[in-house]
């Protein structure tokens, strides 16, 4: 079928010509190459955010091109694993879709995409619409929304906390921007809670490493038993336990305090305290963290003063008065 060949090319061509936005008015005239050129036309309409155009017959092939187009944009935003459709201006807005997805995962927060495409500054931003929504909640909430570009966004940054909760500060391994600040986010806390006994403001992940932090310190602290045992699960409360402990470990051998350590700063004062208040004469702890009682059970008790007895013998055996007298 010749006609319908030529008809095909001729409309592919008027596509091409049409694709770009600042593309001139088509110079052919047959009737294929200009109706490509409109539904191309409608495409890039899209592509440039504007409205579709209505009216004549040219405005209703456009208005086709740009819907094609942003029904591919949905496709990849519903399924980033679906598959290009087979209309061209419907792959295109597939395909702008995803590289703004794939710009979103590999560049950090703020760094725009290139312009020219709705589609990818649109999923761009869903991308991190999707880690917003991440660091509002616990690693195990589900998401709730219906984007499959905001889910993707919202798995990386809970990828990101769970390598952190498990590997030490600046462990390589996240290969998404989300997955990397969801990461710091809790690393951050991790640094923080070290330091200072006074929570953040900031994302969830933050928090929580705070609180981790605190869990394994009052841990440490609440029992004798606790103490002498095993580390809490958790590489962050294990990490402020063994601070803990290993500041009462010091403060019993006399060496110096480590301020900047927050758990072995107060593992440190704790046995201390308790090592003082033995010194400065009571008879019973006055206080109940596990540090003080080791502190206060290990302190000798201070020796009595030595007094005189009213009669004593001298060396020589002859009976002396009191010493006082």
């Amino acid at each position: 079928r010749p006609a319908s060949a030529l008809a095909w090319q001729a409309c592919a061509a008027g596509m091409l010509a049409g694709a770009d936005s600042a593309a001139p008015p088509p110079v052919r005239t047959d009737g294929g190459f200009r109706a490509g050129f409109a539904h191309a036309g409608g495409m890039s309409l899209a592509r440039a955010g504007q409205a579709a155009p209505f009216g004549g017959a040219a405005e209703t092939l456009a208005a086709a091109g740009h819907g094609n187009y942003l029904a591919g944009a949905a496709a990849a935003r519903g399924d980033l694993a679906s598959a290009p459709p087979a209309s061209p201006a419907a792959a295109r807005g597939h395909a702008d879709a995803l590289e703004g997805v794939v710009h979103a995962r590999g560049h950090a927060r703020g760094v725009a995409p290139d312009p020219g495409s709705a589609a990818r500054t649109q999923t761009a931003a869903e991308y991190w619409s999707g880690v917003d929504q991440g660091r509002a909640v616990a690693p195990s909430t589900p998401y709730a929304g219906t984007s499959a570009v905001e889910a993707a966004g919202y798995s990386d940054y809970h990828d990101g906390v769970r390598h952190a909760i498990a590997q030490v500060p600046a462990t390589p391994g996240m290969t998404t921007s989300g997955g990397a600040e969801g990461a710091d986010d809790w690393w951050r806390g991790e640094a923080h809670a070290a330091g200072n006994a006074v929570p953040p403001h900031g994302p969830l992940a933050t928090i929580a490493a705070c609180t981790a932090y605190d869990a394994g310190l009052d841990h440490a602290r609440a029992s004798i038993a606790n103490l002498d045992g095993d580390a809490p699960a958790g590489r962050v409360q294990a990490a402020a336990f063994t601070a803990y402990a290993t500041g009462a470990d010091r403060a019993e051998n006399g060496q110096p305090n480590d301020p900047a350590s927050r758990a072995f700063a107060v593992g440190w004062q704790d046995y201390r305290d308790g090592e003082s208040d033995v010194r400065g004469g009571q008879i019973l702890p006055q206080q109940t963290w596990s540090g003080y009682l080791r502190g206060f059970a290990r302190t000798p008790p201070p020796k009595p003063k030595r007094t005189a007895s009213a009669d004593f013998e001298n060396p020589q055996g002859k009976a002396t008065k009191n010493v006082d007298e």
